[in-house]
């Protein structure tokens, strides 16, 4: 019978206890005693604490032993998880002077990580970062590939904070595929609250709860007190930006309640923060600012600054909601509202620089200080297109995909491993024919499973881009559509504000923004909407655009469709990518052709659907004509499809566009 994890380390521990009990003071009673704090340090920080101190005393009086360094360099860690700075800086440094007279490659390790760990729980990044960089080249046969995974994520985190996307996800994946390797369960619940954490950056709240879920699981199974508190408030801050408040509140006081009896005061201090923001999503205000400043107390007394911009933000928005006609309450929001996009752009952590200048130009907006609130709107944009960039969350998928299949790829080599070492066998032995066949017709079953599971596995991870690639486009019409709608409100404010004859232009940027604004919601939201996969639907869309477009031109265009176009489905991205192309095409034969017919054919040819458009105007000389966004924006989305797209033209002899795009 299997005993649960923490069972199995009860176990462990009980027999540690009975060899310390003997009390021999030799140094296999010191080292047992640091193996004791080591196995306290995540469920007992007071016991931990404890044993390393014991093994300290023994140390001093007279007992040898290199189990000394990991004494200091673990007592360091405790020091520095309870916020006691001090005290970490102290045996950090015993640590240090331990390996100037005796090196030791592998203490050395132990000492580096947690000095990098330190210094990213303190905001200073770039010793962080050279920590665990001098780590990572000790090599894999030093530290152990294990602690090789473990550096991979300590550096991921450090990443994070300095916004260095490419190098968090792929820092995190590389621990990932070694954990799993190694069937390493709390290094998986590490890599998973990782991911978890990508996720929630990205508002994707159902693949971070999952996340979130699954590495609490691991803590349970494993005892992990810290890390249970820890998944508790990632949970919980899932909870409130989905509007569940009090679950959210619930799983704050769970984390908040286990981090006070473990002393973890810089974790305490974040569950007063997170309260604080759930009372502010509640409109308790009083009760959010009592929250914000026990946090803002906590992380002064133990000398961490990298919660400050946040906590500035946060207050300053609270001051501005309370201030009405109170001009103190007012100057004292719009001083707390720069002082947070000062720290934050000091820190160089553009997530709260963007939270600090959003809640600046909410500011702004309420003292209809329009001039200042379109500055900080542009600046909001900035910040946003750089933290939530469509190219970050194709890298995340990318390498999501690219770990699934290094996995398979595995257990391939070790299916292939497996044959080569039973067939070898069966070769030494001489076995007969029967056992062999047997052999054989195994391997070709497994191999048609595998194949089978791999075409099932590729058929589910298609829908699932597929539903993705469309809540990404229902997302970016609600960015895009917020976006524009607070551009156009401030320039509207600002055309009726100000008397100085510009007012015609403003409003004339209103009307461009606000017709671009309707054509691409009504592009969007057909694109999205599954009952449009046909053919047939799309032609519908085709007719009506080329109509709306070359009539008021006075040219003339007719339309050659295959039969049955209703039987033919293209997935969302072709159909999209499909019919950008076609709208392209058809408005560079209505602005520069001038000719007088337009034809449109779409024929079916085998498994290859061509699209062919061909007008009667003067064309152009190829050789003349510089290629524009608009022939790279076709372009592109025809790479997208995987389709070829063909142009040709000359003087007086027209143009003709034809794309041909596969439908398997």
């Amino acid at each position: 019978m299997l005993l649960p994890a923490w069972l199995g380390a009860q176990s462990r521990i009980d027999s540690m206890l009975n060899i310390v009990n003997r009390n021999l003071n030799d140094s296999v009673h010191a080292k047992t005693l640091v193996n004791l704090g080591i196995a306290h340090e995540r469920i007992d920080s007071k016991k931990a604490r404890m044993y390393f101190k014991e093994s300290i005393v023994l140390h001093e009086n007279g007992v040898p032993g290199k189990w000394i360094s990991i004494a200091y360099v673990r007592l360091a860690g405790v020091y520095a998880s309870m916020g006691v700075r001090d005290s970490a800086l102290h045996f950090f440094s015993e640590t240090n002077h331990y390996l100037e007279k005796y090196p030791n490659n592998k203490t050395l390790s132990a000492y580096l990580t947690g000095w990098g760990i330190f210094n990213n729980n303190i905001g200073n990044y770039a010793e962080a970062l050279l920590a665990y960089e001098k780590n990572a080249a000790l090599g894999e046969e030093v530290i152990g590939k294990e602690n090789m995974a473990g550096n991979y994520l300590n550096m991921s985190n450090v990443y994070a904070r300095l916004n260095q996307a490419t190098n968090r996800e792929e820092s995190i994946f590389k621990a990932l595929a070694i954990f799993e390797e190694l069937n390493n369960e709390m290094g998986l619940s590490f890599c998973y609250n990782s991911l978890g954490t990508i996720f929630y950056e990205q508002k994707d709240y159902s693949k971070a709860e999952k996340y979130f879920q699954q590495s609490l699981d691991i803590r349970f199974k494993r005892n992990d007190k810290r890390g249970i508190a820890i998944m508790y408030n990632n949970l919980a801050n899932v909870s409130m930006d989905t509007e569940r408040f009090a679950q959210a509140l619930e799983l704050q006081h769970k984390s908040l309640k286990i981090n006070e009896e473990l002393q973890q005061q810089e974790e305490i201090g974040k569950n007063y923060v997170n309260l604080g923001k759930i009372y502010q999503r509640m409109n308790r205000l009083q009760e959010a600012l009592n929250y914000f400043d026990k946090g803002e107390k906590i992380f002064k007394a133990i000398g961490v600054t990298r919660h400050d911009a946040f906590i500035s933000a946060e207050k300053g928005r609270i001051y501005t909601q309370q201030a009405n006609e109170d001009q103190t309450r007012k100057s004292l929001a719009l001083q707390k509202l720069k002082e947070s996009v000062a720290l934050a752009k000091a820190s160089g952590e553009l997530s709260s620089e963007l939270n600090a200048i959003t809640f600046l130009r909410e500011y702004y907006l309420q003292e209809k200080n329009y001039e200042e609130a379109y500055k900080t709107l542009v600046q909001q944009h900035a910040l946003t297109d750089s933290l939530e960039g469509k190219e970050v969350k194709l890298r995340i998928s990318q390498l999501e995909t690219q770990y699934e299949v290094t996995q398979k790829q595995n257990e391939i080599e070790l299916l292939k491993a497996q044959q080569q070492l039973q067939t070898t066998e069966l070769a030494r032995q001489r076995a007969n024919q029967t056992i062999i066949a047997i052999a054989l017709i195994s391997v070709v079953i497994i191999s048609l499973i595998l194949v089978n599971r791999y075409r099932v596995l590729n058929r589910t991870r298609r829908q699932l881009e597929i539903e993705k690639m469309r809540s990404d486009i229902a997302r970016d019409l609600h960015d895009d559509l917020g976006s524009t709608l607070s551009s156009i409100n401030i320039i509207s404010q600002m055309g009726i504000t100000q008397k100085n004859g510009l007012a015609e232009s403003h409003f004339q940027r209103i009307n461009e923004q606000s017709s671009r604004m309707m054509e691409s919601m009504s592009d969007i939201v057909w694109s999205i909407n599954p009952e449009n996969d046909t053919l047939e639907k799309l032609v519908v869309k085709m007719k009506e655009f080329a109509a709306e477009i070359l009539e008021p031109k006075g040219i003339g265009f007719n339309f050659q469709t295959p039969e049955h176009p209703e039987g033919i489905r293209l997935d969302a991205t072709k159909r999209k990518n499909l019919f950008l192309i076609f709208k392209e095409a058809i408005n560079n034969a209505a602005k520069y052709s001038e000719g007088n017919t337009v034809s449109i054919r779409l024929k079916l040819e085998q498994t290859t659907l061509v699209l062919q458009i061909d007008d009667d105007g003067k064309g152009f000389e190829e050789a003349v004509i510089k290629p524009g966004n608009g022939l790279k924006n076709m372009e592109s989305r025809a790479r997208q499809m995987d389709a070829q797209l063909h142009r040709t033209s000359g003087a007086n002899q027209g143009t003709q566009v034809s794309l041909h795009v596969p439908l398997t």
